[in-house]
This record gives C-alpha cells, structure tokens and sequence, in this order.
C-alpha cells in the first residue's frame, strides 16, 4: 500500500497534477516513508544482529586461516543478501546504507576498527558482484 501510494505521488508530483502546496507536503510524506524504511532497517539490524554474528562468526570460525578481510568479506555478502531481501524498493542508496550498517555493526562487534565508510562500499561492491556471478541467469 505505501508502495503504491508512494508512485502515485510520485507520478503526480512529476506530471504537476499537484499545486505547489500539495507537492511540498507529498514530498514531506515520501521522505517521512523513506525515512521510517530506514529507522526500520537499522532497528532489524539492532535486533537480529547478535543472531547473525554468531552464524557468520561460526562459519569463518570452522574455515581454516580465516582472517579478518574473509570475515568482512562474508559479512558484506550476508549484507548485501539481507538489503536486497528485505527493502522491496529500487532506492540503490537506501540498500546500500543498510547493507553498510550491517557490516559497519557487525565489524564493531568483531573488533575491526579499520572500518570505514569507503572499505564499506568496496566491500559491497565485490559482495555484489560476487553474488550475480554465483547466481544463475534464468
């Protein structure tokens, strides 16, 4: 429903069915949308994330030599995996902070204090790409 209340604002913002008033106060409700999709994000985060900590500290914990590039690199695939499960919008920006808070939570947790915002993105990036290389075309 707010998805769909969402593009019909959008669509009469863009074609200017809406007086100058209106527009200020849809564009308002979109931000306050997109804003609480991202409130939401962050709290799941806050929630599940110990669950998920210890699943992904288990799995690089049985591979042999793990360090902490593979631990960050396993965070950002389970990152970038859960942004593009759980945020059902095509704001690239709104997934990839999620995914960035994701790792930026998980590496804190893990003691990696060489986290920044840049490694962040790069991480995201090759979990990407990784990802539309190991999934099949159909």
């Amino acid at each position: 429903m707010i998805k769909l209340f969402t593009y019909f604002a959008q669509a009469g913002l863009s074609f200017g069915i809406f007086t100058p008033e209106e527009q200020a106060f849809i564009s308002s409700i979109i931000d306050d949308i997109l804003a609480l999709v991202m409130a939401l994000a962050i709290a799941s985060v806050a929630i599940v994330g110990p669950m998920l900590l210890r699943s992904v500290q288990k799995k690089v914990e049985t591979s042999h030599h793990a360090s902490q590039w593979e631990l960050l690199a396993t965070i950002a695939t389970f990152a970038v995996k859960s942004a593009q499960q759980t945020i059902d919008h095509e704001n690239k920006t709104l997934k990839f902070d999620y995914a960035y808070k994701i790792v930026e939570t998980m590496a804190q947790k893990n003691g990696i204090k060489f986290m920044t915002e840049e490694l962040g993105r790069v991480l995201i990036e090759s979990a990407v790409h990784t990802i539309k290389k190991d999934t099949p075309s159909t």
